[in-house]
């Protein structure tokens, strides 16, 4: 017979799905999309900080999950606005540019 005290085991907090998509959207817009999946991703890592912080009811977990899908979507927001940033360049320099006819 062994001796020490029982081990007891204790079930991880259950994480929400919509912590998981605002990670996997935020990860998808700075990876594939150029950001476009950046404002939904912003919204349900947002939506999941608040569900999974500490003192919030019922308790879950992935708040670490949610900081990872907010730091990830703003980032692809940056993308995203440097795009748009591009886009609009392009498109004014297009419109002033003198025509040769």
């Amino acid at each position: 017979m062994a001796g020490g005290p029982p081990i007891y085991y204790v079930a991880p907090l259950p994480t929400p799905g919509f912590i998981i998509a605002g990670f996997v959207l935020g990860i998808v817009s700075i990876t594939f999309c150029a950001g476009l999946t950046a404002p939904f991703g912003l919204y349900y890592s947002i939506r999941g900080m608040r569900a999974a912080a500490p003192g919030a009811e019922p308790p879950v977990g992935g708040y670490g999950l949610a900081i990872a899908g907010l730091v990830t979507s703003i980032l692809g927001m940056v993308a995203l606005l440097f795009m748009l940033a591009y886009f609009v360049l392009i498109a004014v320099l297009a419109l002033s540019a003198p025509s040769g006819y």
